[in-house]
């Protein structure tokens, strides 16, 4: 049985963690299924260009639960973004990338040397 304050971390965590859990898919899937990101047009294809001017590569799109309850759950966020998949509960909210200057590491699936991490979404919570 879970001490009380463990109950408690897990309880505080379930609301801010959301957004810290990621579920993964790799630019070379998500371009080839031709997958959506957004609701408003944005696809895997659509931001690896966007990033390819600036001489980056798109490595992988991240995804968050929305879980009942979550702090997720109440951001609008599913009216943004694309799910990762018919009747998902995961959101496309995380784009990773490399600059492969500095990152020579080639593997979609594996994960390798320094990447970036930004937001797809501003998400205002009221």
């Amino acid at each position: 049985m879970p001490r009380a304050a463990d109950r408690e971390n897990y309880r505080i965590c379930w609301g801010v963690c959301a957004f810290l859990n990621l579920a993964l898919m790799d630019a070379p899937t998500g371009i080839g299924l031709e997958r959506p990101v957004t609701t408003g047009g944005g696809s895997f294809g659509t931001i690896s260009q966007s990033l390819q001017d600036f001489q980056l590569e798109l490595t992988h799109i991240g995804y968050t639960e929305l879980l009942v309850n979550s702090l997720g759950d109440n951001s609008g966020l599913e009216t943004v973004a694309a799910p990762a998949g018919v009747g998902s509960l995961w959101y496309a909210y995380w784009k990773i990338f490399r600059d492969p200057a500095t990152n020579p590491h080639q593997g979609p699936i594996t994960l390798g040397g320094d990447y970036a991490g930004e937001a797809l979404f501003f998400i205002n919570f009221q």
